[in-house]
């Protein structure tokens, strides 16, 4: 089975790169280069097969400047250095009502006679 190299985008400029733009971009060199990502794993031996990275995909990565959500990969939760385009919005809720006290099951009418309190 042949082994296969992909290799990866320049270093970033302006500190790190998004993690999600990352990710993205990844998959699409998967994308680009299947057929020979494939044949390279297909080859007899230890032949290496090194995957170039494509210019045209560092100009989609931003710099990552956000501790946030991403938006793409909620599961992740809290994710360092994504860019502003990768940052999950959110809405505001109105406020809820507080909920009962640990061990208190709230009223949904009256209570039976035998467990009013006597006036």
């Amino acid at each position: 089975m042949g082994r296969v190299m992909m290799n990866d985008p320049p270093a970033c400029p302006d500190g790190q790169w998004c993690p999600a733009c990352l990710m993205t971009a990844k998959q699409e060199q998967w994308i680009m280069y299947q057929d020979d990502i494939e044949a390279g794993y297909a080859a007899s031996g230890e032949k290496l097969t090194v995957i170039e990275w494509p210019q045209a995909l560092t100009k989609e990565l931003r710099t990552g400047r956000y501790r946030a959500v991403c938006g793409e990969f909620p599961m992740l939760g809290i994710v360092e250095g994504l860019c502003w385009d990768h940052v999950a919005g959110a809405q505001p809720r109105a406020p809820q009502p507080a909920p009962a006290a640990p061990g208190l099951i709230p009223a949904t009418g009256p209570l039976p006679p035998g467990l009013r309190r006597p006036r």
